[in-house]
């Protein structure tokens, strides 16, 4: 819910598998997940009138407050996960993180 969500926050995105590209996930994967936040009231889907076939998906006001109290719990674990670790050693475990995502992305 969070990374939908957080894909959300500032842009619809003018195709649903668009923003399942860009979030590195099946478009059947993210039609479930957006079944689920679209019931919730959280999310909206409406076909885009130039092109029936795509399918635009946008954050509901309900789904902006549900990523601000779901950014809150974030920060709060990302402190948590953090705790005891200097600057310079959170940057050298983000570079290794993206490093190892490379990784998987071009196996």
């Amino acid at each position: 819910m969070w990374l939908i969500l957080t894909s959300l926050m500032g842009e619809s995105w003018s195709a649903q598998h668009h923003l399942a590209r860009a979030m590195h996930i099946e478009g059947p994967t993210l039609t479930r997940h957006l079944d689920g936040l679209e019931e919730a009231g959280l999310v909206i889907r409406a076909r885009e009138p130039h092109d029936r076939r795509a399918v635009r998906v946008e954050l509901t006001d309900a789904g902006r407050a549900k990523h601000a109290e779901l950014r809150q719990a974030v920060i709060a674990f990302n402190r948590r996960l953090t705790a005891g670790l200097g600057d310079a050693e959170v940057e050298e475990l983000r570079g290794l993180l993206e490093r190892l995502e490379q990784n998987v992305r071009s196996g």
